[in-house]
This record gives structure tokens, sequence and C-alpha cells, in this order.
């Protein structure tokens, strides 16, 4: 190879990679600044990120509960909730000695950097060009829903569940497109379904589901592929290797909300029933992420908003962008018709775009805006110079391109699931007509993440098609400023960044949030989901007359505090028998008792009860260890003893499935590492080949 072309490799390499830091920096700008603007899910996320970095630091591991929100109940989050994104932070943590707060940022700024790098080769495969992948990723990266999650509304599982759709779906359409089976491509979609599942289960159905009815219209392609014999192994290995990877969050999960004893069961406390999400479509445009103008015209009302931002400047961005663009173009057209001095002509453009901004910087004081603007300016760039004469064929005589059968089939499919959606979307008592499981979405609104996909895609096909066509100048010129007007339209850039950056919007800032915060969290979740739900039952009552339910059931709530010493431990109840238990150590959910038993009883601790817990007696005299068989009553751990003096060790080690599925998971990294090499060597042999 020589030198010229290894140069134009490492540029066609290079400059991509280096557009996609930049959206990504772009995306994350926000996050640069000291502290981090709260949401609707804050405390829940930054207290379990905390507390799975705490175990992690304490030697608890990853399968306990809760430590510090709810004190000793040991409230188990990470047996129902999705944990990776939680685990991702706290290993961040420990790792860098970083802050939850900063974790978090750097967690979600990595997951863009993935999405739009996945986005890109997806579309790469659609398109085969580069500017129209490049500012498909964009597209995909400015679409509101995601950022509105990740910044407004404090979502952050969701944020990296819909970072995780590219990946799968990148896997999805070589599966379906590509001659041969190939390494990479199981690879992406072992991933992509794993990554989804363990970080936000809604948007892993829905993104599973619109991938099989994707390969459903694809079925003769797949056939190609499975019925060779590397086709066979791959996919049998894939659908392993997705089990042995989510099993230890999956199959516990389900045998947790299957016992019924806990508030996840309840769906009209989950909200997740036909009512609830029907008419949680009257607040989905709210949800879009959209500009939403009545707010901003409320805060302006109550002077909360900025003096130097009206509402105006928005227009007046808006109307900017795309007169710039226009002169830009018109620029191009001429001076490549009179001109033939390439830097002359890049300098008449450049100067040509930056007129009409440069003009109104006085009026302009948005950074998004200048964000929008450099967009443009570095897609120019890359079409005209890096692209333009040696990937797009240029030659094509025809007013429009043919659109052959396979991309036809895709537009018709992209645009009823968009349709199918977005009615969703907006339309409630269409919900009546799906499976009771799609409910669990609480809120119709979260299909926004799936119409972030489709219309991506379908952003992706039309560029694609008009960048190709004879008259591209007519059909491109909309298409390529529509990711800058999406930055400029999106409600978090605005909201946050007022939150952040003007102390008249009284935006609730976070500085830090470590165990002393965690600690006062008082409610984990909107409804304490994961609690035993008899707590929530008004007519409940034990059969015990000295049980601890009532004490605990009086504490739980948003104005209540905790326990967390174990000079404060709350004395263990003996529902029958007599004797008295002492705490002499506590790393919830760990305890260890010192105590005599006067008669034999029942003795309840002031933990909830999760299946997992190991209880060991310890005689004193004679020094033979027994195990307690552990017990549910009132929802709270306990367990039978006889009379005797105890050291009592209390352990939770969690269910059996997931102890099993631990030991799987570690061979689903092994076949991971396998593959990534094996992905790895293929490539590299197919580039030799070229």
């Amino acid at each position: 190879m020589q030198r010229n072309d290894i140069v134009k490799r490492i540029i066609n390499i290079a400059v991509p990679l280096l557009f996609l830091v930049g959206i990504t920096l772009i995306s994350s700008f926000l996050y640069l600044q000291p502290g981090i603007a709260t949401g609707d899910d804050y405390t829940f996320h930054l207290g379990n990120i905390y507390d799975a970095y705490y175990g992690m630091k304490n030697g608890l591991g990853i399968d306990s509960s809760n430590h510090n929100m709810m004190g000793i109940y040991a409230y188990n989050t990470h047996l129902f909730y999705a944990p990776f994104p939680h685990y991702f932070a706290a290993l961040i943590m420990l790792i860098f000695n970083a802050s939850s707060i900063d974790a978090v940022k750097i967690t979600v700024t990595i997951f863009c950097f993935i999405a739009s790098l996945f986005f890109y080769l997806f579309a790469k495969k659609v398109s085969k060009s580069t500017t129209v992948s490049l500012l498909g990723a964009a597209f995909f990266i400015f679409c509101p829903y995601r950022m509105f999650c990740g910044y407004c509304r404090f979502a952050y599982a969701e944020t990296i569940a819909i970072s995780l759709i590219p990946v799968l779906f990148y896997g999805i359409y070589s599966f379906t497109h590509d001659d041969k089976p190939t390494y990479r491509t199981f690879l992406a979609i072992i991933l992509g379904v794993s990554g989804l599942i363990l970080s936000h289960p809604f948007t892993a159905l829905s993104a599973v589901i619109l991938a099989l009815i994707y390969m459903a219209l694809h079925y003769k392609n797949i056939w190609n592929i499975i019925k060779t014999k590397k086709g066979i192994i791959l996919s049998c290995v894939t659908v392993v290797m997705i089990f042995s990877l989510i099993g230890f969050y999956f199959f516990p999960m389900l045998q947790a909300n299957s016992s019924n004893l806990y508030r996840v069961s309840n769906n009209e406390a989950m909200w997740t029933t036909y009512e609830h999400v029907k008419n949680s479509t009257g607040t989905s445009a709210n949800f879009s992420g959209f500009l939403n103008i009545d707010w901003i015209k409320g805060r302006i009302a109550s002077d909360r908003w900025p003096a130097d931002q009206p509402l105006y400047v928005y227009l007046v961005e808006l109307f900017i962008l795309v007169a710039s663009w226009a002169a830009l173009a018109l620029s191009d057209f001429l001076s490549k018709k009179y001109l033939k001095n390439k830097y002359l002509i890049l300098t008449i453009n450049v100067i040509s775009f930056w007129l009409l901004p440069l003009t109104f910087v006085w009026l302009i004081k948005d950074v998004v805006f200048y964000f929008a603007l450099i967009l443009v300016q570095a897609i120019y760039l890359i079409n005209k110079y890096l692209e333009e004469k040696h990937e797009i064929d240029m030659d094509n005589n025809n007013s429009f391109v043919t659109i052959h059968k396979p991309i036809l089939m895709d537009i018709i499919f992209l645009l009823v699931m968009s349709i199918i959606y977005i009615l969703l979307i907006f339309v409630g008592q269409l919900w009546h007509l799906l499976p009771s499981f799609f409910y669990t979405c609480q809120f119709a609104w979260r299909l926004w993440a799936m119409v972030t996909i489709t219309v991506s895609w379908l952003f992706v096909i039309f560029l694609d098609l008009a960048i190709k066509s004879k008259r591209r100048l007519m059909y491109i010129t909309p298409l390529l400023i529509l990711p800058s007007l999406l930055m400029i339209g999106t409600m978090s850039f605005r909201e946050k960044g007022v939150a952040l950056n003007y102390p008249e919007a009284k935006g609730y800032i976070l500085y830090k949030f470590d165990q002393e915060e965690a600690k006062t969290v008082n409610n984990i979740g909107v409804m304490n989901e994961y609690m035993p739900q008899i707590y929530y039952e008004n007519n409940y009552k034990s059969e015990y007359s000295n049980s601890l339910y009532t004490t605990i059931k009086s504490t739980i709530g948003y104005h209540n505090k905790y326990v967390f010493t174990k000079e404060d431990y709350i004395s263990p109840a003996f529902l029958t028998g007599d004797g008295l238990l002492t705490c002499s150590e506590l790393n919830t959910p760990n305890v260890v008792f010192e105590g005599k038993v006067i008669e034999d009883g029942i003795v309840q601790l002031p933990q909830f009860y999760y299946d997992g817990y190991q209880i060991s007696l310890i005689d004193k005299q004679t020094n033979q260890i027994s195990n307690a068989v552990v017990t549910n009553i009132d929802g709270l751990v306990s367990f039978a003893v006889s009379k005797g003096e105890y050291t009592i060790n209390v352990n939770y080690v969690g269910p059996t499935s997931r102890r099993v599925f631990n030991i799987v998971f570690y061979f689903g990294v092994v076949g991971i590492a396998g593959l990534s090499v094996l992905a790895v060597r293929e490539l590299y042999l197919e580039n030799k080949i070229k």
C-alpha cells in the first residue's frame, strides 16, 4: 500500500471518529459544568448507584440489597430493577475514585458515543456514504427524547437503553442483508439484546419486537445465513450467550415478581394498567423532548427565565440557520461555476455561511445555536472534501434514484411502524388492542424511543436517495440541516442550560450525592415498588401481637428517618418463645447478633424478606454451627431458634438462581471476549483481502 493510500485511509477513519466525538461532546456539554441539574428520578438513580458502589467497596458484592437507602430494612432494588447502568457507574466510582454525579455524567457520555458510533456503522451499511452515515448519527443523537430522558427526567437507565438500540440494529441489519454470517454481526446482537434487557426492560421489549418484525420481512435473507454450518452454530451461540449474560438478573426477577409478595406485582400501584397508560397520552407532547413553549411562557411570566432569551430568539435562530445554509449552498454553486482555486472557493463559502450569524451575534447568545452552525459547517466540509470525489457516484443522469424493492420495503415498514408508534403515543384507546404486558411501559410516551430509531432510519434512507440523485442540491439541502434544527428545537438544552447558568431560574442543582445523601432518601422510587406489598394494605393485621410489622410500617414514608447504626438497630422480636438478641456488627444487609434464647421460639428481624438470606447459629457452649430456615412473616426475615446462647450471623447471598447464573455470567463474558477476538481477526482478514 502506497503512502498516499495510507494517509487517505487514516483520514477516512479519523475524520468520522472526530465528528462522532464532537457530536457526543455537544450532546453532553452541559455535563462539563459543576454539579448536575436534577430531574424526576435523580434520587432513585444516584442513590442506587451509590449503594452499588458501597457494596462493591465494602465486600458485599453486587448480589446484595441496598445498604444506605432505607437503612437496616435492606430494601432490595437490584433484585427487580435492571442493574447494568447502576453497576457501570458504580464501577467508574470505584476505579476512578469519582463521585456518583461524575459517574453518571461519564456513563451517559460514553454510551452517547457508543450510540453515535454504532448508528454510524449501521447507517454506513444502509447507505455506503460517509456523509449520510455521519448525519444519521447526528440525527439520532440529537433526537430530543433521548436527551430529555437524560437531562430533564433524569431517567438515567432509559437513556442508556436508548443509546444501545443502534448496537442491536447494526447487528440485525447485518444479519438480514449480509451475504454470509460474520462474528461481529452476532456479537452486536448479543451485546444489543443483553445490554437493553439489563438496562431498561420495556425499551428492550419494544426494540426486540421491532427487530423481530423486521427479521420476519427478510426471512429469505436470514435463511441463507442460518442454513450454513457457521450460521447455525453462531445462531445457537447467540441465544445461549444472551441468556448467560442476562440470567443473573432475569430469572431471579421473574421469580420475585411471580411470588406476588411485593408491590411491583400490584398493577394499580405500579401504574401498569390500561387506564393509566391511556390517560398518559394527554402528556405525550410535553414528554417528546421538543421545545415546550407553554412551559417556557410560564417561566417567563414568573420571572424564572433569563431576560436575554425571549421566545422570538428561537425563531430568529431557525431563520438564520436556514438562511445561512442557503447562502452556503448558493455560494458553493456559483463559486464552483466561476472559480477554479479550491482554497478561494472554500474561503468564500465559509464567509457566506458565517456572515449572517456574526451579524446577529449581539442578539443571539445561545451556545446551542452556534453548535448547530458548527455541525452544518462540519458536514459541508466532510461531504465536499472527504467523500464527494471518491464515494458518491455523481454520474447518475436520472432526476430521481430508482428505489429498489428491498429499500422500498424498508421505507414502507418504517413508515408503518412510525405511524403505529405515534398513534399509540397520542391515542390512548388503541392500547386496549395490545396484550397487557405492554402496559409495563406505564406511560405511552415511552414509545418516543422507538420513534427515534424508526425516524432516524428513515432519515438515512431518504438522505441517501437524495444525495445520489441528479437534483441532489434541491433534495439534500433541507435534509442536511435537520440535525441542527433538532438541536435548536430540543427542550433539554434550554431547560437545564437555563437552570445551570441563570440564578433567577431557581433551578435545583446538585453538587454532591454520597452516603449522607443516600441515607436521606425516604422513598425508593415513587411507589416503593420493591417493598412487601402488605405494608400498603390498610386491613392487614399480623398474627403475632408483638410483630415488628406495625413499628416498621409507621416509619415508611416521605418524612421519616430510617435507622443505620448497630446502636439504633431495632431489637429483633420474639414472636414466640423468649430471649434477647443484641446487634454486635452491622453491614446492611448482613448482621451479627449476640444473644440468649430462654425459650424455643421464632425470631423476627427488622429487615424486609427477599429470597436469598442465610442465617447460621453458632452455639457458644459447643461451637456447633447450624443453619436456620429463613421464613417470611409479615414481609420480614424470620427464623426459628432453640434455647441456648448464640452468635447469629445473618447474610444475604441472593436467590439460588442468581448465584447459579452468576457463574454462568462469567462463562458468557469469556464467550464475548472470544467472539470479539474472532470478530477482530475476521475484519482484519477482510481488509487484508481488499
